[in-house]
């Protein structure tokens, strides 16, 4: 078992809906695999820069909607965060920020940010050797071979596939109604 990345939005009762659910080829095709979640959970444990900030750097693509995702709330989560919180004006502050965060119309920006890697990255096609930090084992078969899908869209993956993933979700939840995406870690 490991940790899973999610895509979620603020129309996730359109976006997974019972059309969603009852074909099990949808998982494949929009989902992201532990590789993506890893550059990402795992960015503040490596030694250096982190790889996403390395392919931004090479991209000259800023990342930083991908980040700002990571800082959502549901309600059950902000109600704990603010209980944490002891005093007033820092709990105001507090709900403020996360209220930002809870209804921020993102789609879009993250949705250029995806185009933008996968325009860009597909020249390189093979990139891992110019990275550098290869943590881990897996990181060559990850950031090579960028522009085929050499995963089964979950397991296996490699960065390019994910980014297609990733932009079939994002455009398929713009056309159910989403205004807005977010990663939670499962």
């Amino acid at each position: 078992m490991g940790i899973d990345i999610e895509l979620n939005t603020d129309a996730d009762d359109l976006v997974y809906d019972l059309e969603y659910n009852r074909d099990d080829a949808n998982f494949y095709k929009y989902n992201l695999s532990r590789g993506f979640c890893r550059i990402l959970l795992y960015r503040e444990l490596i030694d250096g820069e982190p790889e996403l900030d390395q392919i931004a750097r090479l991209t000259d693509t800023d990342v930083s909607e991908f980040y700002k995702m990571e800082a959502f709330f549901n309600d059950q989560e902000l109600s704990a965060a603010l209980k944490k919180v002891k005093v007033i004006g820092e709990r105001k502050q507090a709900l403020q920020d996360a209220i930002q965060r809870m209804y921020d119309p993102n789609i879009d920006r993250v949705l250029d940010t995806v185009n933008s890697l996968i325009q860009k990255l597909s020249v390189f096609n093979h990139f891992a050797h110019l990275l550098t930090n290869p943590e881990a084992v897996e990181h060559a078969y990850y950031f090579n071979n960028f522009n085929t899908d050499i995963g089964n869209g979950y397991i296996g993956n490699n960065f390019g596939q994910d980014l297609r993933n990733f932009k079939r979700f994002l455009e398929y939840a713009k056309s159910k109604g989403a205004t807005m995406a977010y990663f939670r870690y499962e």
